[in-house]
């Protein structure tokens, strides 16, 4: 942990030294640095100097390592779901051939810069359906600090505080009264192709009760007029991969832009393909969950 904090400290030393601290997110969290050490000079001492530093070198490596696990699980997952459907691969693949297209075709001489993610829509939608099959964290426990009501009508029973509770994401995302298919890999129950032949995002379960069936199949069976998908539109109110309420994963936007464009950048230049017969089998832990042996997955040059 010495040797990290070191080298992140020796980055921000030399970009610091900078006349131009540049317009990437170390550049702006420089800046902010300055702004907050300039709000509060008169008041700082060496010790409030040294919290700010300290503080700042947190936040990179927080960035820098937290969800890595996570995130390389979510796209092992999505390469083995891409690997053994043809059709996913085929839509995944045209999607990130013609953002690159045009990506490199504005770009000046020399600029390598990634595409914006919100251009990779299907790609998204690939990564967020690895997360609903396969959440990291299969679920977690909480103890209620107030009474809370579940279930309706009849049904509906208060638990007092003090309940220790388990919310089963895994199930959750695997029932079939929350997400149609529920089993089957299906990118398309989050976008659907418009008249323009663009993807674009599923707009429904925004606010909707589960017992309502609109709340899941809006513009059911419309999802692509090429494609022989069939699937209502996912439950967005029943997705937890990235848990909820106030305690929910703060890295969650950065997480979705990592994994999407790091997905991208892999299958622009590689192709994969799965053993055929081989069951892949889940390995449940107390901290997540990861598949139980070695993923077969052939690799090969685009």
């Amino acid at each position: 942990n010495k040797m990290v904090r070191s080298f992140i400290e020796g980055i921000v030393e030399e970009r610091s030294a900078q006349k131009e601290l540049g317009g990437d997110f170390l550049g702006n969290l420089l800046r902010a640095r300055e702004d907050l050490k300039e709000a509060s000079s008169s008041k700082m001492d060496g010790k409030s100097h040294d919290s700010i530093e300290d503080t700042m070198t947190d936040v990179i490596l927080t960035l820098l390592f937290a969800g890595q696990d996570t995130t390389a699980l979510a796209i092992t997952y999505a390469i083995l779901e891409i690997a053994r459907n043809p059709r996913v691969n085929k839509s995944i693949q045209e999607e990130i051939n013609l953002v690159w297209k045009t990506q490199e075709e504005g770009n000046e001489e020399g600029n390598t810069s990634l595409p914006d993610p919100a251009a990779l829509v299907y790609c998204s939608a690939v990564i967020t359906e690895a997360l609903r099959l396969y959440p990291s964290l299969p679920g977690f426990v909480r103890t209620l600090t107030k009474p809370v009501k579940v279930g309706e009508g009849s049904e509906e029973y208060t638990l007092p505080i003090d309940t220790y509770t388990y919310m089963p994401f895994w199930l959750i995302h695997r029932d079939e009264r929350n997400f149609e298919r529920a089993t089957d890999f299906l990118p398309e129950r989050w976008v659907k192709k418009n008249s323009e032949g663009k993807w674009e995002e599923r707009d429904a379960a925004k606010g909707k009760k589960q017992s309502d069936q609109q709340a899941v199949s809006d513009e059911k069976k419309v999802c692509d007029a090429d494609s022989v998908v069939q699937v209502g539109a996912g439950n967005k109110n029943a997705f937890f991969a990235f848990s909820t309420g106030g305690r929910s994963c703060a890295g969650e936007k950065f997480a979705k832009l990592e994994t999407v464009l790091v997905l991208a950048s892999i299958l622009k230049k590689l192709d994969f393909s799965w053993k055929e017969g081989w069951d892949l089998k889940v390995m449940h832990a107390s901290t997540g969950q990861k598949p139980s042996d070695m993923v077969p997955i052939m690799v090969s040059v685009r």
